[in-house]
This record gives C-alpha cells, sequence and structure tokens, in this order.
C-alpha cells in the first residue's frame, strides 16, 4: 500500500519526521487521546494513576479495534510526571502509540526508543512515534 499523496490538510491529524520509517499505520478505528497538558495540571499521584487505570480498561474494551494512543512523554514511565504510568499489558492491544512530547520548564521529555518497553512493543507489531508539538520544523 502507498501513502496518498493529494490528503487534505483538514483530515491530517499530525505529522512528524520524527519516528520509525517504513511504517503505516491503515484503517485506525479509535484515538484514545490523553491530553498532554491536562494531564500534566493533575495534581495528585492517584488522580495520574487514575488516567493509567481508564487506558487498561480502554486497552481491554477495545481490544478486537484497531485503535491509537496518543498521550504525554513516555508511555510507561516509572516517573508518572514524564508520561502515563502504565505496563505493557495495559497498552498492548493498541496498533499505533504516539507519544506526545511538549516541551515544559526548559526540557522535552525523553521518549522510549532504545528501551526494553520499546523493544517489547516493537516485537509486538506496535508502531511508536514521537511527536513534538513545539518542534518548528525546517525554516
Amino acid at each position: 500500500m502507498r501513502i496518498p499523496e493529494d490528503i487534505s490538510p483538514a483530515r491530517v491529524l499530525f505529522t512528524t519526521r520524527s519516528g520509525v520509517s517504513n511504517c503505516m499505520v491503515t484503517n485506525l478505528e479509535y484515538v484514545v487521546y490523553v491530553n498532554p497538558r491536562a494531564y500534566d495540571l493533575l495534581p495528585t499521584f492517584e488522580e495520574k494513576m487514575e488516567i493509567a487505570g481508564v487506558v487498561n480498561v480502554l486497552n481491554k474494551v477495545l481490544a478486537e479495534k484497531r485503535f491509537a494512543l496518543m498521550g504525554p512523554g513516555r508511555w510507561g514511565s516509572n516517573d508518572i510526571n514524564l508520561g502515563v504510568k502504565v505496563t505493557y499489558a495495559n497498552i498492548n492491544k493498541a496498533k499505533l502509540l504516539v507519544e506526545v512530547a511538549f516541551a515544559k520548564e526548559g526540557y522535552t521529555p525523553e521518549v522510549s526508543y532504545g528501551t526494553h518497553f520499546f523493544q517489547d512493543l516493537v516485537e509486538a507489531d506496535i508502531v511508536i512515534v514521537p511527536l513534538f508539538p513545539d518542534d518548528p520544523g525546517p525554516p
């Protein structure tokens, strides 16, 4: 399958120059989006863990569907402030995992590339894409 060249800008959810090359995820039915800015504003560990719990439930409910997960920073991070603290079993049914890395307090959170968690996802044919919304791109 080839990527179409004449996609209307109104149909584009996001673009990125980072990520795994030669990958295409087709026929997505759902996008589960954890708003990174709203997540960062949650004041307690418990509230952030509730988000992880909801993601886990959606992973089970959508298990037979083709869905993407988009969320803050590094999925599966042990640091609750760098990303949603999930395990592989909490997200293993997604077809696409987007790690949205907004710059905050002078740094941009690292994404999962090179971690063991990343390798598990790759082996399960889950496409992982880092998204850097603050990157202005080429001039």
